[in-house]
């Protein structure tokens, strides 16, 4: 996940199974009604495209998950699997979503395996 700037970061469960953290790097979490869930800008030219650096304005509690990709480490195979099953990750909206519906009050479950895979 990209928060501030472009760094390792992936979401955490919570006790219940609820999706309400992230965590930005290996030493520091946010919660998921903390962060900024914005979409990554398409460049407006070759030069923008082909840049070190994001050309655009990155906040402190930014995060892009259409980035969160890189940042898995995983073969090819595995990350295609990661897309199949949990693709709503790698959506802006679906986060946005998340924050509208603990703004809610909702807590949302959000188990990791479908209830036929659980072992509990």
């Amino acid at each position: 996940m990209v928060r501030g700037s472009p760094s390792n970061e992936n979401s955490t469960e919570g006790v219940d199974g609820s999706v309400n953290c992230v965590q930005a790097s290996d030493d520091e979490l946010c919660l998921v009604s903390d962060c900024v869930f914005r979409d990554w800008p398409a460049p407006r030219d070759a030069e923008e495209a082909l840049a070190d650096e994001p050309w655009f304005h990155v906040g402190p509690r930014d995060v892009f998950p259409e980035r969160f990709a890189p940042f898995m480490g995983l073969p090819a195979a595995e990350l295609a699997a990661v897309r199949e099953h949990f693709g709503h990750l790698f959506q802006p909206a679906w986060w946005r979503a998340l924050q509208e519906r603990f703004a809610a009050g909702e807590h949302p479950d959000t188990p990791p395996y479908a209830r036929e895979n659980r072992l509990a």
